[in-house]
């Protein structure tokens, strides 16, 4: 008879099968292992890890096998510094940057994206540019994560963030609509609007890369070693005021100063987008045109300081873009054009293209360089005209601050005065965005309504250029200073809240009458 040995049944194993024998409980009830997995909402593979490690190791903790080491499907660091690049190219090229952080956040400055962007569509075009680029893709939820984690400062722009005026009163024109004709009337003006800005937009940042591959080519040895010696055909500048500043300003705010009105400092910023540089120009409130602060933001002050930066700061180009916001009080009037025909009258200038932005969508990187300076003057404290400097020249690399009183070239002039008697004002002026002069035609301004019309030639010199007198000069305006009743209001109401106030020089001292 043959043996159940010889056919495996009856063998004595060396290492016998043990099983474990598990009881599910709920609320000191026996159940079912289903119905355990349905009531504590764990799924059968997870059970059985579980039930594995208590095996194993007992009642501890468990550690994910990952723990101490990079898992191997992990995304590099060079694919997510990739997607994070991406980001921040697409924000540089569509995006609005913001002239400050957030209100009571020390944070970066918000870089609005356009209402028509969203996460998913941003996603698929990053994945298309890895593909031709042969890069390994972040996944829709890894991409939204680095967004959040590295960047969270570029946002995509809602109804709420847009703040440009003509863009809501389209929205309420659709919103409003009555009919379909009317709504697609309504819709089709509004995507004028944004096109037209998209193409200012595009040309700003145009002028700004032409600008900063000419002076990098010319620093790399393919021009002239001398800037100021050299032919530049392409510099580009940038001119804008942001909002003043106080002093005292403490980071932790005393409260009486919240209700007090400080010294007034006007912040005006000139930059040079090629290099880049930025010259703040720091005026103090004795130092204004007109009395306590008065007059610093009308035609005579934005000429003389926009004067005195191509005079010492410039770069001795023949031909120039500039670029600055559609205020007219400010920038947008007959001086500030009678301005740059005068300077290509004169030979400073062969060629001066004065561009504006679409109100609303004007944001530049003067703005970006102010959000710099707020940042950091609102977490310092900052007693006086000196500190605020520091302030200035501490908050980015490109920022440098320009005082009144340490600059002998720099001087307030009657340029309104001066340019009444010999130059015409333009008609429509507000229609145009883009001027250009040249030697070619001086004393004519040529104007266009956007960067794809035909130039209209307008005449502002009254007189013939044979008869105009080169070497007129404007003349001098003294600083307005400070009357008296606002001396006496700084000195007992504010300089209480200036710490160490015998260093403090910004304030004369002033006889009180007892």
């Amino acid at each position: 008879m043959t043996s159940l040995n010889q056919f495996g049944f009856g063998k004595k194993l060396s290492n016998p099968r043990k099983r474990t024998k598990y009881t599910y409980t709920f609320q000191e009830q026996t159940i079912c292992r289903k119905a355990f997995e349905f009531i504590y909402d764990v799924k059968e593979y997870t059970l059985d890890s579980l039930q594995k490690h208590l095996q194993s190791q007992g009642i501890t903790p468990r550690v994910h096998g990952n723990k101490g080491r990079k898992a191997p499907n992990a995304f590099k660091f060079e694919e997510v510094k990739n997607a994070v690049q991406y980001l921040i190219n697409y924000a540089s090229q569509h995006g609005i940057p913001q002239p400050a952080g957030t209100r009571g956040r020390d944070t970066e400055p918000t870089i609005f994206l356009p209402c028509s962007d969203t996460k998913d569509a941003l996603h698929k075009r990053y994945v298309e540019s890895c593909a031709q680029s042969n890069i390994r893709a972040l996944g829709l939820s890894t991409f939204k994560d680095v967004w959040l984690r590295c960047i969270p400062h570029i946002k995509i722009s809602t109804p709420r963030t847009d703040v440009c005026h003509i863009c809501e009163r389209h929205r309420n024109a659709i919103r409003l609509a009555v009919g379909d004709v009317e709504k697609l009337r309504c819709t089709t003006a509004f995507q004028d609007h944004l096109q037209r800005a998209a193409k200012e937009k595009q040309a700003y940042q145009q002028a700004v890369m032409e600008s900063m591959t000419e002076i990098e080519n010319v620093r790399r040895g393919y021009g002239p070693s001398i800037p100021c010696s050299s032919p530049y055909t392409k510099v580009h500048y940038t001119f804008d005021f942001s909002q003043q500043m106080f002093i005292p300003h403490h980071a932790r705010q005393m409260g009486p100063l919240y209700f007090l009105v400080p010294r007034k400092v006007q912040l005006f910023g000139v930059r040079v987008d090629g290099v880049p540089r930025q010259y703040n120009y720091l005026i103090n409130e004795n130092e204004t045109i007109g009395e306590n602060g008065s007059k610093t933001h009308g035609p005579n002050a934005v000429i003389s300081m926009l004067h005195h930066a191509l005079l010492n700061f410039g770069f001795g180009e023949i031909n120039c873009v500039i670029h600055a916001d559609n205020c007219a009080g400010q920038n947008k009037n007959r001086y500030v054009l009678a301005y740059f025909c005068w300077r290509v009258l004169l030979g400073l200038h062969q060629q001066i293209t004065f561009m504006m932005q679409i109100p609303g969508h004007a944001r530049c990187l003067v703005d970006s360089s102010f959000a710099h300076i707020k940042r950091l003057y609102r977490r310092t404290d900052c007693n006086s005209i000196a500190d605020l400097r520091n302030i200035v020249d501490k908050s980015c690399y490109s920022n440098n601050a320009v005082l009144f009183e340490e600059e002998e070239t720099w001087m307030w002039l009657d340029w309104m005065e001066f340019f009444s008697s010999t130059f015409s004002p333009l008609k429509g002026l507000r229609d145009y965005q883009h001027f250009r002069f040249t030697q070619d035609r001086p004393g004519f301004v040529l104007c266009r309504k956007s960067n794809v019309d035909e130039e209209i030639p307008f005449k502002l010199l009254k007189c013939d250029p044979e008869f105009f007198d080169t070497n007129a000069r404007p003349r001098t305006i003294l600083p307005g200073g400070l009357t008296r009743e606002r001396q006496k209001y700084l000195y007992q109401r504010i300089r209480p809240f200036v710490q160490d106030p015998w260093k403090d020089t910004t304030c004369p001292p002033v006889d009180i009458e007892e």
